[in-house]
């Protein structure tokens, strides 16, 4: 949370954030003089210490209704503490370790940090970015920030809340924090001993806060063991003691799920307010996903039970904190679009809205007090302001996915993404939206029933759905995004963002850039779970996936994910050509050669442009139509090989051309003669100098190079091109091996 904090006066603080209380406040004046808070001192214990000022706090006049309770684990070698306050009623469910689901307010106790670690240059609000393989949040941070961070972070993931208070003891001082999804504002310390007038307003003012000045979602209320909710919730939650046949299997998944949700959980009734429906309720337990990060959009998935159709199938709600004022639609409003009838009909492969809407009165502060605080910055053109401001915002959708991990073989991978290609198209192409946030957690696989065309039967069939569109911009009838305001630097999830966006990162982003994401899901998918010659796929992902560089404050991609752009190459750690295999040993197995040419040629005749062939070595034919294993030493290579490469040579000629375009703009002045600098004259004499413009490799293409080259990009541009590329593997389907999954290759 590095340059997300505000720093401000106390007397600042306590009027932004702790509202004066109808009861009188002179019984605070009367209440210093018992209020004697013990200093640290060397014949004491940090724990003695502690809970000598804990005694003193917990006086009932002062605390009514709450407690606070210290936490018996004294971390790093006795140089910290912790407490929280609880509610009264709460408290007999405290035992032991801190109970984050109930805490109302951190108490911090540090002996480990001789001054303010708020300090502006402070070490320890120093922060390293560092992704790892297993998609963490990405941020170390050091000291005492690092420690009060992690226990925030961890009552927002066990609450509904829109913000959280925090005292901070150190040394003879004192602060107060107040924390929310875009970052925290900080008290000026004071010392406690000899200001406790300072501490017991807070803690007094505090105490007397309603729960949603306290920081509580008034829109989320607990389910009670007692309840009827409690109820349903446990009975949804048992798996089906009847076979029903094919319908109740699909929703299997979402039950288990639903399940797993409930386990050691806090049961919640969620209320979405539709500006057109109304307001709806929902039943959840524990998140089905949460962003781990405190600051940010906080994104939380539940599968979970409408409360006005406790017995039909279950929902998907998201919840969210949005940011406001970048021209984005919310992502309810988009997907509504999406899925009405009109300009030719719904589009297949997306969510179905059931309702959406904001959060009513919740939205982030500490931007204000920033702004506030930074007035100096804001006269400076073109300056971004480094905090936007985020407003609470719920979705639920009918359908309950499966993570895209769950495919089960190479082929099914490849037609799952040709349901991501034929969405994005359409909603494209009719809807006139671009998606500009394709990646793992976006596309979810949804078991549903069709009817075969051959045999009439219904049956399973497992599709994607392309999910999260709350990025999602407006094109125009050229096909342009329409940009609106200024947006945030990096539009989509790193990993999987073009290595051209990742390198420019104001960069427009058009449909090549989506659909070189979709190359770079389909790469990250098999590494993980196909067979390969990729010896470190730790390491693979760490250099092409979440590599980064910095300069100037911006980050920009790392080098192997453009350098696999520009080349048409991947290479493994060891700088070999990356191979995928089959699984069984290439004694037992053999195919065709596995050209897209040929394929496209017989599965997919609309296709309208020519597919470059592979660079990758392969051997000869015996003769045309021969059976020919492919073989690199031993190993027979697997069809998504060719998959790789047939989009590899588009992507490459694609960055050919787009370089071309931007490498070099040639002024009307380019060939103007210009005097020589003085100094060199007496050296070089009375001369002038003419720049030489050397042609790029280009301007020297023949017509038909330049031709070819063109309509190899070209299939970036065309959904209809891509779908049939993608098709015409997966109808060869007969010839991808059945059993080439293996386990996750990051798993411990």
């Amino acid at each position: 949370m590095e340059h997300k904090s505000i720093f401000v006066p106390y007397e600042r603080f306590v009027d932004c954030f702790l509202p004066a209380p109808a009861e009188n406040e002179d019984g605070i004046h009367y209440g210093i003089e018992a209020f004697n808070l013990p200093r640290k001192t060397s014949s004491t214990t940090l724990a003695e210490n502690f809970q000598q000022l804990l005694a003193v706090l917990n006086r009932q006049w002062l605390l009514p209704n709450d407690v606070a309770i210290h936490d018996p684990v004294i971390r790093k070698q006795a140089t910290a503490a912790l407490a929280c306050l609880y509610r009264r009623s709460e408290a007999e469910r405290v035992s032991g370790a801190t109970q984050w689901t109930y805490a109302e307010l951190l108490i911090e106790y540090r002996t480990d940090e001789p001054g303010d670690p708020f300090a502006r240059e402070s070490k320890s609000i120093r922060r390293r970015y560092e992704s790892d393989a297993e998609g963490g949040d990405g941020i170390e941070l050091e000291d005492v920030l690092q420690r009060i961070l992690s226990d925030a972070t961890s009552v927002f993931s066990s609450q509904h809340r829109t913000h959280l208070f925090t005292v901070l003891f150190f040394d003879t001082k004192a602060c107060l924090i107040r924390w929310d999804r875009v970052g925290y504002v900080v008290s000026e310390p004071f010392d406690y001993v000899s200001e406790p007038q300072k501490l017991l307003l807070f803690i007094w003012r505090f105490a007397r806060m309603s729960p949603e000045q306290r920081g509580h979602d008034s829109t989320a209320s607990r389910v009670f063991p007692s309840s009827a909710d409690y109820v349903l919730m446990r009975e949804r939650a048992k798996p089906p003691t009847v076979n029903m046949g094919d319908a109740p299997a699909l929703h299997e998944h979402a039950r288990a799920a639903f399940a797993h949700s409930l386990k050691d959980a806090v049961f919640w009734r969620l209320r979405v307010d539709d500006a057109k429906k109304g307001p709806h309720y929902f039943l959840v337990g524990k998140p089905h996903f949460h962003a781990p990060e405190l600051a940010g959009r906080g994104s939380r998935t539940y599968v979970a039970i409408d409360a006005a159709d406790p017995y039909g199938s279950f929902v998907y709600l998201k919840d969210v904190w949005r940011i406001v004022g970048v021209g984005l639609k919310q992502e309810g409003s988009v997907l509504e679009i999406l899925n009405s009838q009109d300009d030719g009909g719904p589009v297949p492969f997306v969510p179905t809205v059931r309702c959406h809407g904001h959060v009513e009165h919740q939205e982030t502060l500490s931007q204000r007090l920033w702004k506030e605080t930074h007035t100096t910055h804001q006269s400076n053109p073109g300056f971004i302001f480094p905090l936007r401001t985020y407003h609470h915002y719920r979705l639920v959708v009918n359908e309950v996915g499966l993570p895209l991990s769950n495919f089960q073989r190479g082929c099914e991978l490849v037609g799952l993404l040709m349901c991501v290609i034929k969405a994005h198209g359409e909603a494209f192409t009719r809807k006139g939206f671009i998606h500009r946030d394709i990646s793992e957690g976006n596309v979810l696989i949804y078991p549903t029933l069709r009817r075969s065309p051959r045999s009439g039967e219904m049956r399973v069939v497992r599709v994607a759905l392309l999910t999260d569109w709350e990025l999602a911009k407006r094109v125009d009838d050229a096909g342009e995004v329409d940009e609106g305001t200024t947006q945030p630097i990096h539009i989509g999830t790193w990993q999987f963002m073009s290595a051209n966006a990742l390198s420019h990162p104001y960069k427009r982003i058009t449909v090549q850039d989506d659909m070189e994401s979709i190359f770079h899901l389909l790469l990250y998918q098999a590494i993980r779970y196909l067979p390969s010659n990729c010896y470190d796929v730790r390491d693979f992902i760490r250099e092409y996936f979440n590599a980064y560089k910095q300069q100037g404050g911006v980050y920009y991609g790392g080098r192997e994910k453009m350098a696999a752009m520009k080349n048409g190459l991947l290479t493994n750690p060891r700088s070999q050509i990356l191979l995928f295999y089959r699984s069984k040993p290439a004694s037992t197995e053999t195919r065709k050669p596995f050209r897209a040419s040929s394929i496209l040629a017989d599965a997919s005749p609309t296709i309208h442009m020519t597919i470059g062939t592979s660079t990758r070595m392969e051997p000869e034919p015996q003769a045309p139509g021969t059976p020919q294993p492919f073989t690199e030493g031993n190993r027979v290579l697997h069809p998504i090989n060719d998959l790789l490469d047939d989009i590899l040579v588009s992507l490459k000629a694609y960055y050919y051309l787009y370089d071309h375009e931007h490498r070099r703009t040639r002024s009307p002045t380019a060939n103007v003669k210009f005097p020589v600098e003085q100094d060199f004259a007496e050296h070089l004499g009375n001369r002038t100098s003419t720049p030489t413009v050397r042609s790029s490799p280009a301007d020297s293409m023949s017509p038909a190079e330049r031709a070819q080259m063109e309509s190899d990009a070209a299939l970036l541009a065309s959904h209809d091109a891509m779908v049939d590329l993608f098709l015409g593997y997966y109808k060869q389907m007969k010839s991808w091996p059945q059993d080439d999954r293996v386990p996750d290759a990051l798993r411990d």
